[in-house]
């Protein structure tokens, strides 16, 4: 028995051109890409997966979209930070962080005790 709409595995591109040459898409063709490229002016990373969904008329994709799902894999989706200047008040034990974030300007943690 064949679930309706699933996901299928169907390989890897590496172009908008490459993917869009795709015959007999199926609603859940899943292509990962293997380099950085456009998609519909959408950027496409290595890694995303491209997904196949669309108009269907008695089962048949009359209209294929791609749907890009990103990978996650990517430096800025990864934080990081990195202390520096702390502080410890003897005075009321509390503790002041600087974080540097590689996306963010530096600031100041709030109050941690």
């Amino acid at each position: 028995m064949q679930a309706a709409d699933a996901m299928v595995f169907e390989g890897t591109v590496s172009s908008e051109a490459e993917l869009l040459a795709k015959t007999d898409v199926n609603k859940g063709d899943t292509y990962k890409a293997i380099s950085e490229f456009k998609l519909n002016d959408e950027d496409v990373f290595i890694g995303d997966l491209l997904i196949a969904t669309g108009e269907e008329t008695n089962g048949t994709l009359t209209t294929v979209e791609w749907v890009r799902v990103p990978s996650g894999y990517r430096a800025e989706y990864v934080p990081a930070f990195s202390i520096n200047d702390g502080g410890v008040d003897d005075t009321d034990n509390s503790v002041t962080l600087n974080l540097t974030s590689a996306h963010a300007e530096e600031g100041t943690v709030g109050d941690l005790g």
